[in-house]
């Protein structure tokens, strides 16, 4: 029986439990999160794979919807300052929307429901 070590990598308190093989082989662990359902895409759950197998990550599960666990040999390390600028091996969100999109989308919520509390005082009103 292989004896394991509990872990505290993973959000809302569910510990996971890795050998100590996997420790004593120099893995490091990751968890990705994104948005509620997300990896149920999935086109988007095969697109962070690839993504994280560029910098050395493996998946090891998929947690749920919005969660997938990686591993990767801590030696890959050494390969982080050859990365592009803006390619993050620890990230720990995924995200389908750039910073740009998601900044557009929330003026263009903050307009509707701007209009929409004009609309309502303006029928209150009684005009």
């Amino acid at each position: 029986m292989m004896e394991q070590v509990q872990g505290n990598c993973c959000p809302q308190g569910e510990d996971r439990k890795y050998s100590l093989k996997e420790l004593e082989e120099d893995w490091e662990f990751k968890v990705v999160q994104a948005y509620t359902g997300t990896f149920r895409n999935p086109n988007l759950l095969q697109r962070l794979i690839d993504e994280e197998a560029c910098v050395g990550w493996e998946m090891l599960e998929v947690l749920d919807d919005s969660m997938v666990r990686f591993k990767r040999r801590r030696s890959d390390r050494a390969q982080n300052a050859s990365l592009p600028p803006g390619v993050n091996p620890y990230r720990t969100t995924f995200r389908t929307l750039s910073p740009a999109m998601t900044v557009a989308w929330l003026i263009l919520g903050g307009a509707l429901l701007g209009l929409l509390a004009c609309t309502i005082m303006y029928v209150m009103s009684g005009a």
